[in-house]
């Protein structure tokens, strides 16, 4: 998908919120270099030392003009509770 479809993508770490974490890429090339850098999951005022152990993270295609509702981006989420099922 990603050689047939070119672009840029998105990558976002599984337990991380707000938007930290994120990265964007549009070369291969480009995970491996992000991935040498120890210090890669700080923002410019933490002062956390890097980490040991790999997270864990999610890579989609980046949509470049989302919708936005009042000028935000927004998801929908649907919770659905089901009190009984029959075949």
């Amino acid at each position: 998908e990603f050689k047939r479809s070119g672009g840029v993508w998105i990558m976002k770490p599984i337990g991380s919120a707000q938007g930290r974490g994120i990265f964007l890429f549009s070369r291969l090339s480009e995970i491996s270099e992000w991935r040498t850098d120890p210090y890669r999951h700080l923002n410019k005022d933490d002062k956390d030392p890097p980490r040991a152990e790999p997270e864990a993270y999610i890579v989609q295609r980046y949509i470049e003009n989302p919708y936005l509702v009042g000028g935000k981006k927004f998801d929908m989420r649907l919770y659905v509770l089901v009190t009984s099922f029959s075949p």
